[in-house]
């Protein structure tokens, strides 16, 4: 997550290698899965620090997630969803809505299996 605050080039990249779910082995000091991190990986692709090419590989890892883990989507459909209504800038609300979207199609993507 540092690194893609620091905006190295191949955060994105790292983040797809991460463990998705908790890894629920009693003696983990720390969480280090995917899915610790929504808040801080949706906040970043809301961000207007960043480019729409990154915003765009962001969503696509986002995306990949959510198709292969029901609580991963929905906690990213929660944040996204429940940050709408706060959103005052237009930039930022296109991109929680483009979430949304793909969210949403994930979702019938699933219920048609």
């Amino acid at each position: 997550m540092v690194q893609l605050y620091r905006r190295k080039a191949t955060a994105i990249d790292k983040i797809t290698r991460v463990r998705l779910n908790p890894d629920l082995d009693p003696t983990a000091v720390a969480r280090s899965d995917l899915e610790f991190f929504i808040p801080q990986l949706c906040s970043f692709y809301l961000g207007t620090e960043i480019t729409d090419e990154e915003a765009c590989q962001l969503l696509t890892v986002i995306q990949q997630a959510s198709q292969i883990n029901f609580f991963f989507a929905h906690r990213v459909y929660f944040f996204f969803n429940s940050s709408i209504a706060h959103i005052k800038e237009n930039s930022k609300k296109n991109r929680a809505l483009e979430a949304l979207i793909m969210l949403e199609e994930v979702a019938s993507v699933q219920n048609d299996d």
